[in-house]
């Protein structure tokens, strides 16, 4: 049985920002993205925090980043302690909430890059758009709902 979720936004930062303008503007189809994220659960506060870092490269160079973001997301689970398992740091979250938390957090790091990349080569180009459901697959190595997907 599925049980409800209580979930809030309770901070947003941009944690670092990197910008290569001597690389030349790539086209659509040559953008590389790779996600990388962090997962820290603060059981007193009832947080989870998603570091979410973001690197877009030149496909032909993806050892290259044109931009490169770290933010840090954090959400109130009003839940969290019923995620906990026996094992001491471990959670068993469902795979809705980590696909939310994460479909948040790349929303909100397009933002954050859309601030920074004003006024450089980069402005106006923004993170791609993605279906977080596949992210969270390969982010946190879960079997995602199908119905995440549509």
């Amino acid at each position: 049985m599925d049980q409800a979720v209580h979930l809030g936004i309770t901070g947003i930062k941009e944690v670092a920002f990197e910008i290569d303008e001597t690389i030349e503007l790539p086209g659509a189809t040559e953008v590389g993205i790779n996600f990388e994220q962090s997962l820290n659960p603060n059981m007193e506060q009832s947080t989870v925090e998603l570091i979410l870092t973001v690197r877009l490269f030149k496909k032909s160079e993806p050892e290259k980043n044109f931009l490169r973001i770290k933010t840090s997301n954090i959400f109130f689970v009003q839940e969290l302690k019923n995620f906990a398992t026996e094992t001491v740091d471990e959670y068993n979250f469902p795979d809705i909430l980590l696909a939310t938390i994460l479909g948040l957090s790349i929303s909100h790091t397009r933002a954050l890059l859309a601030k920074c990349t004003l006024g450089t080569k980069f402005d106006g180009f923004f993170i791609p758009i993605v279906n977080p459901g596949e992210v969270a697959k390969q982010l946190f190595l879960t079997s995602i709902n199908n119905t995440i997907e549509q």
